[in-house]
């Protein structure tokens, strides 16, 4: 009998030709007449397995398919964890235990997407981050070309400390963030950008409040900005104190047109029923 016949798996070393011509340029895993897990060309992972070996493989299929999925989304690192992991499936063959290799296939699953929402959500706050530093340098160049103008110097400075405040509230919730790991980097950036826009416009609101003396007036006594820059930040960080103050506004408002209107509309007094008689 050849040596073929006895040993039908091909005894790659990295080098070799694969029986379609293609170089293998790495070996994870070989169980002689069982199989051979190997890389070709730094582009796809091979594979030879016994004939034995085909029902096992169709048995966990769709769980080696699900993980492939996820792993090809992954770009650069997909094919050495996919080899490793196929390697494992097979060496497991022999325990003939097919839930635990089902739920080997598993536990990858779950954790190749918890790595994609992780790497999600930084996505999210590295674009966040990219806003905020715009927005910075913003800041600096306006306050170098017209140093004269102190009032847009001062709104400029107010809305960076706003979109600072938004970048830290970005930051502290985001692992309470649910951010779709699919999302494209464009719509990403989109959103992030919003998040800021948003704290800048809170900041510039409260800023705006406290110049009219309609909230924290005694800062307008002071002579240094930092006061302003702090309650700007804060605006920007916080989700809820922006939609309270204009509330707040909005019901003080209303009070002093109800009591006015209140105050202008004389009260008439019926006649008694003795002075009719009278």
């Amino acid at each position: 009998m050849s040596e073929n016949e006895q040993d039908p798996i091909p005894a790659y070393k990295a080098g070799d030709k694969s029986l379609q011509n293609e170089t293998v340029t790495r070996i994870f895993a070989h169980t002689p007449r069982k199989f051979i897990v190997f890389e070709v060309d730094k582009k796809r992972i091979g594979s030879h397995v016994a004939p034995e070996l085909s029902d096992f493989i169709s048995q966990v299929g769709s769980g080696l398919w699900r993980v492939r999925l996820l792993l090809r989304l992954q770009k650069r690192i997909h094919r050495s964890r996919y080899g490793a992991i196929l390697s494992q499936v097979l060496n497991l063959y022999e325990t003939n235990n097919l839930n635990a290799i089902n739920d080997y296939l598993s536990v990858w699953e779950n954790k190749i997407l918890k790595e994609r929402r992780i790497q999600a959500k930084l996505q999210y706050l590295v674009l966040c981050l990219l806003v905020v530093s715009v927005i910075f340098a913003l800041a600096l160049v306006l306050t170098y070309l017209i140093p004269t103008k102190e009032q847009v110097i001062l709104i400029a400075w107010v809305v960076t400390c706003g979109a600072l405040g938004g970048f830290l509230s970005v930051s502290m919730d985001i692992n309470r963030l649910a951010i779709d790991p699919d999302t494209p980097w464009g719509l990403n950036m989109l959103l992030s950008s919003f998040r800021i826009f948003i704290a800048m416009i809170g900041s510039a609101f409260v800023y705006f409040l406290v110049q009219a003396n309609l909230l924290l007036g005694a800062i307008n006594d002071l002579d240094s900005p930092y006061a302003i820059f702090v309650v700007a930040l804060v605006a920007g960080f916080s989700e809820t104190l922006v939609p309270n103050l204009i509330k707040q506004v909005e019901t003080s408002q209303t009070g002093e047109k109800e009591q006015e209107t209140q105050t202008a509309v004389p009260v008439i007094k019926e006649p008694s029923t003795e002075e009719g008689e009278t």
